[in-house]
């Protein structure tokens, strides 16, 4: 049980900091791509515009934990689709 309740919080952590490095990684596609124009494959674009759907780019300085909780969500509820 105690070993259970550690893994349980792993798993959490992880989830969580995968979405931050989420929300990382969409941020500087956005920047790069206001830079210099350059755009990323049609499947990368298309997940971004996904996930834009629901955490939007930010701009200015915010609170962040809003839009990390809205980026753990996306991925608790996101459905990967091969092509």
């Amino acid at each position: 049980s105690n070993a259970a309740t550690k893994l349980y919080r792993v798993v959490n952590n992880t989830e969580r900091i995968l979405a931050i490095e989420l929300f990382n990684a969409t941020q500087a596609l956005e920047f790069r791509k206001q830079k210099t124009g350059l755009k990323s494959s049609d499947a990368i674009e298309s997940f971004v515009e996904e996930y834009r759907k629901e955490v939007n780019f930010v701009k200015e300085d915010e609170i962040m934990y809003k839009l990390m909780h809205k980026s753990v969500e996306f991925l608790d509820n996101i459905e990967i689709v091969e092509e």
